[in-house]
């Protein structure tokens, strides 16, 4: 009660603070305090002290008011800070903290933007966020729980870039942060951490049994995540097998997943069971993870048991198609990586390595494939998909046997399977047999042959030579005669990557070839400019500056930076004039102040050599 009644006091104080010390004379609310103040006096003389210093205020004069107002301001102040209660209501508990060893020495200006970044949503926070990690402001401890909670962002880019810090610049100094802020119940925010603390952390009690919660108790994207890591714990196969007939397709593929990381004889058996049910597009990726020689040949058995199946069907029966489509599957699990190299329907522009696994068993592997594409019964509509899956297979192992197989092929009319036929004759005939073998296809170039073996040449080409677009193919690796073809058959792609200094006689054709009009927006202009380029034709540079000045650009592929690159240093003035100032060619700018800044060792008046230390200086 006492002390409720200096608390009403000290309002009334602050509240003549406030007004002025001048009111505070014969003031009715502390006048009304007194007589309790005076009682209280009685069996304590220091609320008497406090009762004179209020009668003090009350009866002092304008010019006094603020010196005894104060008096009883400091009076009261001292007493309530005596009585004032330091205890917390309740059973006292240990307080749990990790010593984390980051430092708080950035200043909280430098920090705050970063803060911003990471708490608010809008347009340029990545390259704002990229560039606060680059300067390291990051790596302060008040930033580290933000960081952490910034997970849950929904701008991919920026999420990524945001589990990449956590994981490469906190490290495991994150892990006690990321364990307090998981929810099991939550969304990609929470896998996210999940998986952070897995890769973290490692093999542990603690984190299998999050894991555990997580795949038994979380949310979908949780239990899926969990799941998929669960493979580090052998001990729990059981709970493994049991996921992978869940109802859930998500489920049962992370299931299995985990079950090719596990590699126990009860989870290969699984992993093969599933391949031969409704599930066997989800168990190909899995197996072909398990890299198990032991599983591998017992599919091989299983896709020859399929190509009988197909061979003893009737045509157009449904067992002929599931058997099909049951091969199909099990010799896709015998490829290693698939890389997309273009995006294309034709199966060529795939680059599929062999996995280890299928090394071990190449004999089994090869014997399975030959009866594939050897086997007249097995030419139908229905097996065209497997047979290309068979020869990029053969391709990917790569010996003599292999090769010569494919090209040795029995059924010669097939055209799909010409692209492979020619990227094996490449590996093993001379420039001048592969040319008489293959070039009377492409006599008629419309027909389905002549356009596959172009292709194929093609690929062929992008695979062997990356910066064809520069330098083209390598004069000894082909033989002569195929750039004559190439322009008898109006393939101007090709003739510009076969076109060389040795042998310039397809200038004329490039040139009718070249759409000034079009301007370098036109790929096939940017192909033929750099085949002039190579072959040093006198109307290159002028060429080069008609299409600039008929293109816009908001920005420039690296083929068509390169091919500007090449415009000799003496030209540099006639491009400036033709591009002014404009913001859109503001890339062309930047490749003309380094041509001019360039050291004269590296120019040469055709402006080859130039574009590493170009590039070095754009970047």
């Amino acid at each position: 009660m006492s002390v409720e009644l200096l608390h009403d006091l000290q309002q009334e104080v602050r509240r003549l603070f406030i007004a002025g010390s001048a009111l505070a004379q014969g003031d009715l609310r502390i006048a009304k305090l007194q007589p309790q103040l005076k009682k209280l006096g009685e069996s304590a003389p220091v609320f008497n002290r406090i009762a004179d210093a209020s009668d003090a205020v009350l009866t002092a004069s304008r010019e006094d008011s603020a010196v005894k107002l104060l008096e009883l301001a400091t009076l009261l102040s001292a007493v309530l800070h005596t009585q004032g209660k330091t205890e917390t209501a309740g059973e006292l508990h240990p307080v749990i903290s990790t010593g984390i060893p980051l430092s708080t020495d950035i200043s909280y200006r430098r920090l705050k933007p970063l803060l911003d970044i990471l708490t608010t949503k809008g347009q340029g926070r990545l390259e704002q966020l990229r560039q606060a990690v680059q300067d390291g402001i990051h790596m302060d401890l008040r930033a580290l729980p933000v960081m952490c909670r910034a997970l849950d962002e929904t701008f991919p880019e920026i999420a990524e870039l945001i589990t990449d810090t956590i994981r490469t610049g906190y490290g495991q100094l994150a892990v006690p942060v990321l364990r307090e802020q998981i929810n099991v119940q939550g969304g990609k925010g929470d896998v996210r951490r999940l998986q952070l603390i897995h890769q973290l952390s490692g093999v542990s009690a603690e984190v299998e049994q999050l894991l555990l919660n997580a795949a038994t108790q979380g949310s979908v994207d949780l239990k899926i995540a969990a799941i998929s890591l669960l493979g580090d714990y052998k001990q729990q196969e059981s709970l493994l097998l049991e996921l992978s007939r869940d109802k859930r397709k998500e489920v049962r593929q992370a299931a299995l997943h985990a079950l090719a990381s596990i590699g126990t004889d009860a989870a290969l058996d699984r992993l093969c069971e599933a391949l031969t049910s409704k599930d066997r597009d989800l168990a190909v990726e899995p197996i072909r993870r398990a890299q198990s020689v032991k599983l591998l040949r017992r599919i091989i058995g299983l896709a020859s048991q399929q190509v009988e199946q197909f061979v003893s069907a009737s045509p157009e029966s449904k067992e002929r198609t599931k058997a099909a489509e049951q091969l199909h599957a099990e010799v896709l699990c015998l490829h290693g990586v698939e890389t997309e190299l273009a995006s294309s329907n034709m199966s060529w522009h795939r680059r599929i390595t062999i996995s280890p696994a299928t090394l071990a068993c190449t004999e089994e592997c090869f014997a399975l494939l030959r009866t594939i594409l050897s086997s007249a019964e097995f030419i139908a509509p229905e097996t065209e998909v497997v047979r290309d899956n068979a020869a990029e297979l053969l391709l990917s192992i790569n010996t003599e046997d292999s090769n010569r197989l494919l090209m040795e092929h029995p059924h010669t009319n097939a055209v799909n399977l010409l692209a492979f036929r020619f990227r094996a004759a490449y590996r093993q005939l001379r420039p001048s047999e592969l040319y008489e073998r293959f070039s009377p296809l492409l006599e008629r170039p419309a027909t389905a042959e002549a356009k596959e073996l172009s292709d194929a040449i093609w690929h062929v080409v992008k695979v062997q030579y990356p910066d064809n677009d520069s330098r083209g193919v390598k004069v000894e690796d082909w033989d002569s005669r195929w750039l004559r073809l190439f322009i008898s058959s109006d393939n101007v792609v090709l003739v510009s990557a076969f076109t060389q200094r040795s042998d310039p006689s397809s200038a004329p054709y490039l040139l009718a070839k070249l759409d000034i009009k079009a301007g370098l927006s036109n790929y096939i202009n940017v192909r033929i400019m750099f085949a002039l380029f190579r072959i040093r034709h006198a109307e290159s540079p002028e060429l080069l500056l008609q299409l600039i000045e008929r293109s816009r650009y908001h920005h420039l592929y690296e083929s068509t930076k390169q091919l500007i690159a090449a415009l000799p240093r003496s030209y540099v003035p006639r491009l400036r004039a033709i591009i002014g100032d404009e913001w859109y060619y503001r890339e062309i700018i930047e490749i003309a102040d380094a041509i001019e800044a360039a050291p004269t060792d590296l120019i040469e008046e055709s402006g080859s050599g130039l574009w590493r230390w170009i590039t070095s200086k754009l970047s």
